[in-house]
Formats: C-alpha cells, structure tokens, sequence
C-alpha cells in the first residue's frame, strides 16, 4: 500500500497523480481529433454538393453562358450575332471593343470585318417575283427559270440568297386520318340494296392503257356492268349509273369499293 501511495504522488507533492495528467491530455487530444473530423466531414460534404450542383447544371438542356446580371442568353454563332453582342456592351456598358471581344470571347478581326460581297438587288428582286408567282417551286427551279432570263448565277449563291430572302417551300402535311373506330358496314339482307364499283386497269400490246368500271351487286355478286373505255370521267360515270338504274331500279346506297369475293 506505501508503493502505490508514494509512486501515486507527483515530485511536488500534490495530490494529483500522473497517470490522470496523461489521461486528461489523451482526452483532449481525442476531442481535437474528433471535431477535425467532424469539421472535415462537412467541408467534404459541402464541396461535393457543390460539384454535384454543377455537374447537373452542366448536364441539362439550358446550361447557357450567363452574363454578369446572371441573364441566360443564345448561343452566339455567326459572326452577325457577335457583331451585335459587341456593339451592345460597348454602348450598354461603355467598354472599349477590346474589353467586350474578351468577356464574349469573339476575335477583334472578325468584329471588325466588313463584307466586300455585292447586294445582287436586282437579282433578289427578280427571285422574290418567281418565287411570288411559282409558290412550289425550290430554289433548283428558280435557278432554271433565271438562267433563262439570263441571270448567271451559282447555284450555291442562288440558294445563300434564296435563303436570306426566306423563300422556302413549306412542306405539305400528311393527309388527315379519321381518328377513332369506324362504324361498321351493315351487309344487304336483299338485292338491289348495295352496289360496289371499282376501275380496273389494263394496257393493249402496243402499250396503250385502257380502264374498266365494274359495278357490282352486293347481296347477289351479280357484275351489272362493265364499261371499258381508255378515259371514264365523272360524267360518264355518272351517265352509265343512271342508265343501270332505269333498267333495274334504284339500290339503297353505292359503295365506292368492291365488294370482298
């Protein structure tokens, strides 16, 4: 018990032996290293949501170059457009032409540029009246009907100008389907009810083509009529139907189409 009770005490005779001295120091050190940890932890954590916000700003469709008021604006890509965005900041902000090419990124000698190339006046006017008159005409046609006229002009030029001038043929839509399901066809109970006609296509030996109108009763899949002829109008069509119905009387209705076998 003396052993433990000297070797517990400190060289100035105090109470306080040295193992707690030491435990103390190992606790405040465990601390230190534990809130470094913690503090490094949310740094880290910070940081990488940072990196992550960015990234998936980068990744979506409207990550665009913004300016110092945070406006997102159009890609710039022809030199017109960056001419403009030039000339806007030198008078919206009254910087120097040097100062506005750095901040958009654009080459002095492509801003400064100014084109030698011809306005071809006459030529855009003349293509603006074909265009007028023949509306489905592209820009090949109309290359056809100025060099006609003696207007010579690449082809490549005449399409740069015909582009410029906003002549482009606007392309027909599809034809318009019925939506939803159709009602079915009822099936005659009777003859006479229904006719089905329909043209049948043919060609002689020396190459000459011919067509047939067939019409056909529904109900007793009797042909009433084949009329051959190398051109069947509507007026002829309309001829021969009522010739059919004075000899056999009026049907209920006539189908466009024939009839299945």
């Amino acid at each position: 018990m003396g052993f433990a009770g000297a070797g517990s005490r400190g060289e100035d005779g105090g109470g306080v032996p040295q193992t707690w001295g030491q435990q103390c120091d190992v606790l405040q050190m465990e601390g230190q290293v534990r809130w470094a940890r913690r503090v490094g932890r949310q740094a880290s954590e910070v940081v990488g949501r940072r990196e992550r916000q960015a990234e998936e700003a980068a990744r979506r469709g409207d990550a665009r170059q913004c300016d110092a008021e945070g406006y997102r604006s159009k890609k710039m890509v022809t030199p017109a457009v960056r001419r403009e965005a030039v000339a806007h900041l030198r008078v919206a902000y009254e910087v120097s032409e040097r100062r506005a090419c750095s901040v958009l990124g654009a080459d002095r000698t492509s801003i400064r540029y100014h084109s030698t190339r011809p306005d071809d006046a006459a030529a855009r006017a003349r293509l603006g009246e074909l265009a007028a008159i023949r509306r489905r005409f592209g820009y090949r046609a109309l290359h056809i009907l100025l060099t006609r006229e003696g207007i010579i002009m690449n082809h490549k030029k005449l399409r740069r100008l015909y582009r410029e001038e906003r002549l482009q043929v606007r392309r027909r839509g599809g034809r318009k389907r019925a939506l939803g399901t159709r009602t079915p066809m009822t099936l005659p109970q009777g003859p006479n009810q229904r006719w089905s006609l329909d043209f049948l296509s043919d060609a002689f030996s020396d190459g000459r083509r011919f067509r047939i109108l067939a019409i056909v009763d529904d109900f007793t899949r009797e042909c009433l009529a084949l009329v051959p002829d190398t051109s069947l109008p509507g007026l002829r069509v309309v001829r021969e139907l009522d010739a059919l119905i004075v000899s056999r009387g009026r049907p209920r209705c006539v189908s466009p189409t024939t009839a299945p076998s």
